[in-house]
């Protein structure tokens, strides 16, 4: 339960100016999370059956709470009820349909690997200018994949990855990615 909470929190957003991009989504056993700009959803079994929003920070501090405890999660109108032993939390939800979801693939598939490596290999040379939003990111293309800071240009080549013909990973995706440490399905 623990390990998609972990991979979904890094996709939710810290501030409030919209209100549903700090909140992480229940819907067909999956816990989704967006922040406007990176969209990350994990299986999530246990909560099969539940379909709405939560905001993200008291749903992490309730699971949490019931320590190794197993959970119950019960919807009820505008709530979502989490139990365990002798704690329980109530906490405000909002309609899935407020949730910008992303419909997920029609086959997941797991990467054939190796993009972690190239993305620890060309981190250093990714640029922070936002004024030079073309040296923020990776390029793949063509079996390589491409850096810049506007000074250094780095270039590594790439292993068999399910890529399409050109990419651009955005610096915050990049990030994410290595802050969770696992290969990517998509």
């Amino acid at each position: 339960m623990y390990e998609a909470i972990d991979l979904v929190k890094g996709a939710v957003s810290t501030k409030d100016l919209v209100p549903v991009l700090t909140h992480v989504a229940i819907h067909e056993g999956r816990l989704c999370g967006y922040n406007g700009r990176i969209y990350i959803d994990a299986p999530a079994p246990w909560l099969k059956g539940l379909s709405l929003t939560v905001p993200a920070g008291q749903f992490i501090a309730a699971v949490k709470g019931c320590g190794d405890e197993e959970a119950t999660f019960t919807q009820g109108e505008g709530k979502l009820t989490i139990a365990c032993g002798h704690f329980h939390a109530t906490l405000p939800t909002l309609e899935f349909t407020e949730f910008p979801a992303m419909p997920p693939p029609e086959k997941r598939r797991k990467w054939k690997g190796g993009l972690l490596a190239v993305l620890e290999r060309l981190r250093p040379f990714v640029g922070s200018d936002a004024s030079r939003s073309w040296g923020t990111g990776i390029l793949f293309i063509g079996g390589k994949a491409m850096a810049t800071n506007n000074v250094v240009i780095a270039q590594t080549s790439v292993p068999a990855l399910l890529l399409p013909q050109s990419l651009i990973l955005p610096v915050q995706a990049m990030d994410e990615l290595l802050r969770i440490g696992l290969e990517p399905q998509w």
